[in-house]
């Protein structure tokens, strides 16, 4: 009579483990297994492989059975091996792994298939999670004979005491939804949390940088009212040294245009006096920068062996503003100014009898 079960061995996984003989490929070189966690109704039913969705695993036959217990006696303790329905003693060669069974399990023990090959994982959101897996907790059926009872213990949450579920029973489906419910509500605590953290170290940049913008200000107007000073020492010393009165002075006056300040004191100084037009300009200047005795010994370009003016550093400058101040070429503006120094002999003889009328 064939015996309709038969005890295998798993080389990848070195597990042993029962199987109806119809699971058997005809060479005994490979065997089908279903796709499920519960394979105990399939070998109980003698169910025929389905090659379409049941994997298949390379294996290495050891002996038949004639029953299924036998058989998962034998593959429970693979020391030993039957000629028949008595057991014979073999040199145990391999150790293997069972899920230890008692009278408070709910499920009856069985050897564990092999390992699934590991499928990618799709990435869910909280919620949609949550859906899932209290869906698969309500499909998990268990058999109703084997209602019996069982204390689960809960792993501890982050900051909660430990959680006791005892005397549940186990019968019919099997419900996750506690499970999965208290550690919903502990992802959803410390989420929360996080976010009230990240909400105060916000709230700690956002005052750090009215303090940084607080400083930086303070500094601009230090600097400000330090650039203030200077300017106000720098035309004073302007003021000092004009208008000039000898021709020792020009040359003295002249080398100050090195420092860079007294030089952008100069040039607003220029650009402040202003006028309608560049003549108006150059006649309402030059006076601040000169005498009158001082203007009639010189000249421009040195005309009638006057004192040369054109060789002078602060003086091109000053021809310059006046040609951007008022879009004038260098022909025009060098032709009033020499036009004012050719005039400054009347200018002094008019202010002398201005004053003694």
């Amino acid at each position: 009579m064939a015996k309709k079960y038969a005890v295998i061995y798993f080389p990848a996984e070195n597990i042993y483990s029962e199987i109806p003989t119809s699971w058997l490929t005809p060479d005994k070189e490979y065997c089908w297994w279903p796709n499920s966690i519960n394979c105990k109704s399939f070998m109980t039913r003698d169910e025929p492989p389905d090659e379409s969705t049941w994997a298949r695993h390379r294996i290495k036959f050891e002996v038949y059975a004639s029953t299924l217990e036998s058989a998962r006696r034998k593959a429970e303790n693979p020391s030993y091996m039957t000629g028949g329905e008595e057991l014979v003693p073999k040199i145990r060669t391999r150790k293997p792994r069972t899920i230890s069974s008692n009278s408070s399990s709910c499920f009856e023990t069985i050897t564990p298939p092999p390992s699934p090959k590991k499928l990618k994982k799709k990435k869910l959101t909280s919620t949609n999670q949550l859906k899932k897996v209290m869906a698969l907790g309500e499909q998990t059926e268990i058999p109703a004979e084997q209602e019996i009872q069982e204390t689960i213990k809960l792993p501890n949450p982050p900051g909660q005491e430990k959680k006791k579920m005892e005397n549940s029973t186990c019968s019919g489906k099997f419900d996750l939804s506690f499970l999965v419910i208290n550690y919903y509500i502990t992802y959803t605590k410390q989420l929360d949390e996080l976010l009230v953290a990240v909400e105060k170290l916000s709230l700690t940049v956002a005052n750090m940088q009215k303090y940084i913008i607080s400083i930086d200000n303070r500094l601009k107007t230090i600097n400000a009212e330090e650039g203030r000073v200077v300017a106000d020492k720098v035309m004073e010393n302007l003021n000092k040294n004009l208008p000039l009165t000898s021709t020792e002075n020009v040359p003295e006056f002249d080398e100050m245009m090195e420092n860079e300040d007294f030089k952008n004191t100069y040039v607003q100084f220029i650009k402040r006096i202003g006028g309608r037009d560049f003549k108006d300009h150059v006649n309402r200047s030059l006076p601040k920068i000169f005498t009158n005795d001082l203007g009639k010994e010189c000249s421009y370009i040195g005309l009638r062996g006057n004192y040369k003016l054109q060789k002078f550093n602060f003086m091109r400058i000053f021809v310059d503003i006046i040609m951007v101040q008022h879009s004038a070429t260098l022909h025009e503006v060098e032709k009033s100014v020499g036009e004012w120094f050719r005039l400054s002999n009347q200018r002094k003889k008019r202010v002398e009898k201005n004053s003694k009328d």
